[in-house]
């Protein structure tokens, strides 16, 4: 264990730590490092603790509601796949008024 011996490297890893409005210490940074960066991870007891929640709450949306939903998803999925094709077509530039057909000439070496 090489601890404080001269010419051993010495690995340190600083890491910023927040603080929960009601004063506590957010230990979720210090677990979330290296593989577990894109993992979501559960480090506090409320966490684990089975939520509650009111028949209303969990309750199934109405007909009205989700035809709603399903126009803003339409309308969303639309605008994406529009601007995706408008992406891979070519662009063209538009004639000015004025402006002649393009003259070939065929070049001969002499």
């Amino acid at each position: 264990m090489d601890i404080g011996r001269p010419g051993t490297k010495s690995s340190t890893a600083l890491v910023a730590v927040s603080v929960g409005a009601d004063g506590t210490v957010d230990h979720t940074a210090i677990v979330k490092q290296g593989s577990n960066r894109d993992k979501t991870v559960f480090s506090k007891f409320t966490d684990l603790v089975e939520k509650e929640f009111d028949e209303d709450d969990l309750e199934r949306p109405s007909e009205e509601e989700e035809l709603k939903t399903a126009a803003k998803t339409r309308a969303a999925m639309e605008q994406l796949v529009t601007g995706k094709i408008a992406a891979a077509h070519p662009l063209h530039i538009e004639k000015s008024k004025g402006a002649r057909d393009p003259k070939f000439v065929r070049y001969t070496q002499t």
